[in-house]
Formats: C-alpha cells, structure tokens, sequence
C-alpha cells in the first residue's frame, strides 16, 4: 500500500470521502452503460439453463434450440489445451535468446500444468458465446516468510489464471480497448481477507459485514456480527492505470477506501487480464453484442410453433359418438383415445341403417389436425434453418449429411460453412496467447531466478537474468505464442508437415550436384536450408540440429588451396570421363537404331509373304466349297430324275394291264 488511506499528505491532503465517491459514481456510470447488454447476457444465461428462473421472455422454451447451438459453439471454439510455444523471434544465431525461451516456455508448461486451465478457458468461452464477454485474470502468489535476520523471504511462487463472472466486472469508458483508463472486479469478502487488506479496519463494529456468502443482501442494514459464518463485505478492486494503483472501496463503507496498493505486478500493460475475449462486437464501441439478441424473435417463432404442435398433437385421439339420449360435442372433442360418448335420440336412426355398428358410431374427424401438424413440422423445419444460416453452424459441423452428398460436397460446405466459427476460433486462441503473455511477464518479473532454475531445469546467469526482466529486451528477442486450441489443427500440422519434407527433397535433389560439383558450398547451402525449415514449427530439437549441421558444414568448408586445386583437377577428368562415354553412348544408339531399322524391313517383307500365303490358303478354299456344292447339287438333281422315272414306268404299267373279272355266279 503506498499510504494508508486515512493518512494526510501535507501538501496536498487527500479527502479520501471524496475519492471513494469518486470512484462509486465510475462504477455507477459503467453500470448505465453497459445495463441494456447486461439484461441481454442474463436473458441469454436464462435460456441456456431452460428458463428455469422465470425472468424473461423466453424463459422456459419449449424447443432449446439455443442451449443445443452452445453446446455445439463450445467444443468448436476450444476442445484442446494449448501448449506454449517460445522461440526467438528473428531465429538468429542468438544462443542467449535461445536459452531464455527454453526457461519461459518451461515455465509456462509447469505452471499450467499446476491447475485446470482448461476450466478457465471453457468457462471463458462459454460466457464468450453467451454473453460476448469472457475474462480471465493473472494472480500471482507468493509464499512469504520471514528470516533469522527479520528479513522477509520467499519461500515458494506460483502465477495461475482464474476466470471472472462476466457480472463481477467493470471497466471504464472508451471506444477501443487502449482507451480504457481502468477495471473493476467485483468481491464479496470475508474477515480474514479484508484483515489482508487493513488489518486496522477489519474488525471495527461499523464495518458493513452485510452479505451472505452467495453475495445475496441481508434485510437488516445493521452490521452483523462480522466473525458468524458466510459474513462478507461487498468490495470493489479498481486497478487505475492511470495512477498504477489498485484501489479497495466499498459501496456500504464511503468514510475511506480499504486500501490504495501501488502497482503489485508491474506489468507493461499494468492490468492483470488480456482483452476481454469478445465473440461479437461492433466498430467504435466496447459494449458486447450477445448471440442471442441476433436471432431472438427467431427462437421466440419456433418456440411458439413447437407449442402448437404439442397442442395438436394431444388433439390426435380417436374418439366418437354414439346413438343416445343427449348430444354433448364438447365432451367428444375431449374424449379420450378409444372413448364412445352417447349422442342425441335424433340420432338413434343410425341404428337402423344398414352397415350396422358402423354407421352407429360418428367419429370425431381428425384430417385437419394431422395437416395442420405437417404444416408446423415443416414451419418449424424452415425457422430451424434460418437460425443456422444466422448462427453460421454449418450442417457438417453439426454433424448432419445427406447420404447422396459427395466427400468433395462436404468438404466443401465444412470450408465455407465454419468461415465464421474460424473467425471464433482465432479470437479464443489470441485470448489463450494474451493470457500466456502476462504468465510469462510474472515469471520473468517476479520469479526468483532458484525458483525457474527448479520449475525449468535450465541454468541461468546473471545476464540471462537481466535479459528476462528487461521489457524491451525481451519484446525485442522473443516470441511467445500458443499452439492451436482446436484439435482439428493437427490435420493442418501434418500437412504442414508433408509440405515440409517434399520441399527438403526437391532442394537437395536440386542443389546436392551443385554442392559435389563445388558450385555451392556446403555451408552456404546448408544456409539456405535452415532458413527454409524455419519457415515451418518443428520444434526445438529440430531447430538445434539445424544449428548443428550450419556449423559442421562451416567447418568442413574450410581446405587447403592445394586440396583444392586437386579437387579442381579431378572434376576436370571426371568431366572428360563423361564426355567420352557420352560420345560412346551416342555410337551405341546410332547402330541400334540402324540395326532396329532393317529388322523392322526385314519384318514388314515377312508379313508381305504371310499375307499372299494367306490369300492363296482363301483361294483354295473357296474352290473347294464350290466343287461341293456342285456335286450336292448334282447328287440332288440325279436323285431326282431317277425317282421320276419310276413314277412315269408304275404308271404306264398300271394303264397296260388286262381287266378284273370278277366270280361266276
């Protein structure tokens, strides 16, 4: 604390009543800002937990259609935990700013290793995608003890991000996030914290001590007894940028502030959060826009068709009327399934018709419900369809297909139906990088150099020390990013990866000859190579043998001039060597092509021979089917004259014999 808040400069006193009202009348003025997206964001948090509250418009929605788009955005905007990724920032030869990335990015690992951050970050994105405003802050956490001398020290560290409800936090006014001169977080405190703070206010009868521990407001404004179970005092933590102070006060106490703590963290930025993650937001302003209120009066039409279609749907009973004494429609309208209720005497003449039982009984016609019911399904198909194109969840990251679509239909609709969920995606993973940056701040800035010496396994010196707690050294030397917070990224990772191991093949086949050849020598050609591979993550290991291989060919490169002129001499044969058996390879072809030739001639006069063989075998045979048809048909003809013949002799036979006579009588 850099004064006690009751203390009196004497040039310049300080009415401290003043200054917490001050700051109360900022708190009130965030609120009135920023009231119409705070009603938004609770309608939203209803909605998704089914409208169990009862506070809104769309409490209790019948078909949650939003609830499922949630829980779909959630797994699409963050399932991985991002791993840090530290490395020099021009991947230069510089050893020192090789050995302070390795320090931070092990650091980083076994710190969030230390906690769930996977907790922060889903509970950040969830408000992101409810309410457009998800915040995450950095504490830093000593362990204090004092020393044989009286001298305080530490005995034992550690930095972890908490996650801030989007209601317990305020900022001032501003049109871009740079603007903003201050924050606020809201706490409900017990006694043993505000001792923390002021151990002189903590345990006076006048402190507001007036909230439950679920932050709820007690009936009576007396103070309580501060020391009863789940007593807490609602507090404010300003963080003043301005000023580079953190401010207590209290809405119930206005006498004095708790306490005005100087810069704890002294961080470039000073706050102790990145930029709110924010999912959707207009130019020139800060205030969020929740998903919600973009297609609103879309999930309130399908909730109220869903509803009809539920009131239909219990009207869908067979029920009906029989011959009786009174006639009561209401009460077959209501009948239920299989019901007879009696009708009117008037109708007892059903009985007598023919058709028998059949035309006793008059059924309640239920043709219009059931088309009425398909009309809705359909309706409520059609508004199901344009809260997706408004939301931009594509059928293939929902999981929906057709079983008629190609591979290359729904790769095609995954890439340009998640453009915006891409969009998301990127502004959940800068809000994990941002969060791993102001880590790494803390650790350079706050860390005993023993404590990363343990967390990392990394020696450090003095200079190295230097370099990390130097702000613009290490902007200026180092990188820190994430890896992907989406699985998915691995598949780009591997492409990445196959890009890689192509290009390295065609560079050596490329330059390999020219470096045997002595064009290009080893080392400028390994150069080249390193300064491609960079191009690509593959990881300190990967990195390191870079190095290594830049620096052997460095010294493989150096010979002797008279090694050289040796070598010079020996190119000059081995490229005679190759002329001549060029030039006895060019013999080799003529005289095979000479030789190819006449075997083709050769080829081509047999095939000649072949075709006239083959003509005179055609002849032949032509011939001889011709002969025998002749003789059949000759056969035919002999056969033919011979059997007439021996009709004409049976019939002059016949004509030339005497008469019968017949007996005597």
């Amino acid at each position: 604390m850099d004064k006690e808040p009751n203390a009196q400069d004497e040039a310049a006193p300080v009415n401290w009543q003043e200054f917490v009202g001050a700051w109360l009348k900022e708190l009130k003025a965030a609120d009135e800002e920023e009231k119409g997206w705070r009603e938004d964001a609770q309608k939203a948090v209803d909605l998704y937990r089914g409208g169990k509250t009862g506070r809104t418009a769309t409490s209790g929605a019948v078909f949650n259609i939003y609830h499922a788009n949630v829980e779909v955005l959630g797994p699409a905007l963050y399932n991985s935990t991002p791993k840090p990724d530290v490395r020099r920032r021009y991947s230069d030869g510089d050893e020192a700013g090789k050995i302070v990335s390795q320090v931070i990015e092990r650091g980083l690992s076994f710190s969030t290793d230390q906690y769930d951050f996977d907790d922060v970050m889903q509970q950040c994105t969830q408000d992101g995608i409810n309410c457009s405003r998800g915040i995450a802050r950095m504490r830093y956490e000593p362990v204090i003890t004092m020393g044989a001398d009286g001298t305080p020290a530490k005995i034992d560290e550690s930095v972890r991000a908490e996650y801030v409800p989007w209601k317990a936090f305020r900022r001032g006014p501003g049109r871009v996030w740079s603007d903003v001169s201050w924050i606020a977080f809201e706490h409900y405190l017990p006694k043993t914290e505000i001792e923390k703070l002021a151990p002189d206010l903590a345990s006076r009868s006048d402190m507001p001590y007036r909230y439950s521990s679920g932050g709820i407001k007690d009936v009576d404004d007396g103070s309580p007894n501060p020391d009863a179970p789940g007593r807490r005092m609602h507090v404010w933590e300003i963080w003043d940028r301005d000023s580079r102070r953190v401010v207590f006060v209290s809405p119930d106490f206005a006498e004095q502030p708790i306490a005005v703590i100087d810069d704890p963290l002294g961080l470039v930025d000073f706050y102790p959060i990145p930029r709110p993650l924010q999912l959707l937001k207009t130019t020139g302003s800060l205030i969020p826009v929740t998903m919600l209120s973009t297609y609103e009066h879309l999930i309130r039409e399908l909730d109220e068709t869903s509803k009809r279609i539920i009131k239909l749907t219990k009207q869908v009973r067979v029920r009906g009327g029989i011959a009786g004494t009174t006639l009561d429609l209401k009460a077959i309208a209501e009948a239920d399934d299989g019901e007879l209720v009696q009708l009117t005497t008037a109708d007892s003449a059903l009985s007598t018709m023919a058709g028998g039982i059949e035309k006793m009984i008059a059924w309640f016609p239920l043709e219009p419900t059931v088309r009425a019911i398909s009309e809705l399904m359909v309706a409520r198909d059609t508004i199901k369809q344009q809260i997706y194109e408004v939301t931009g969840i594509a059928d293939i990251v929902r999981g929906a297909t057709k079983a008629t679509e190609t591979a290359t239909a729904q790769q095609l609709k995954a890439q340009f139906g998640s453009v915006r969920i891409q969009k998301h995606q990127g502004e959940v993973a800068r809000f994990a990088r941002d969060l791993f940056r102001i880590k790494a701040e803390i650790l350079c800035e706050k860390f005993e150099p023993q404590t990363l010496v343990t967390m990392t396994g990394v020696n450090i010196d003095a200079n190295l020390v230097g370099l990390m707690r130097s702000d613009q050294m290490r902007a200026y030397r180092i990188d820190i990013e994430t890896d992907s917070t989406i699985r998915n990224d691995v598949v780009r990772n591997q492409e990445q990866m196959a890009l890689f191991l192509q290009g390295t093949a065609q560079y050596l086949q490329a330059v390999g000859p020219m470096v045997q050849q002595g064009i290009v020598p080893a080392g400028e050609a390994v150069k080249l190579f390193t300064a491609f591979a960079r191009a690509f993550k593959l990881g300190k290991q990967a990195e390191d043998t870079l190095e290594a291989l830049g620096a052997n060919a460095e010294k493989a490169q150096i010979i002797p001039p008279q090694m050289i002129e040796a070598e010079k001499a020996k190119a000059e044969v081995a490229l005679k060597q190759q002329q001549t058996m060029a030039e006895i390879e060019m013999k080799k072809g003529e005289i095979g092509q000479k030789l190819q030739t006449d075997a083709v001639k050769a080829g081509n006069d047999a095939r000649a021979l072949e075709l006239e063989r083959q003509k005179l075998d055609l002849e032949r045979a032509r011939l001889a089917m011709e002969d025998e048809r002749w003789r059949a048909e000759l056969n035919t003809r002999t056969r033919d004259a011979s059997m007439k013949d021996a009709r004409e002799r049976e019939k002059a036979a016949a004509n030339s014999a005497p008469p019968m006579i017949g007996p005597m009588m």
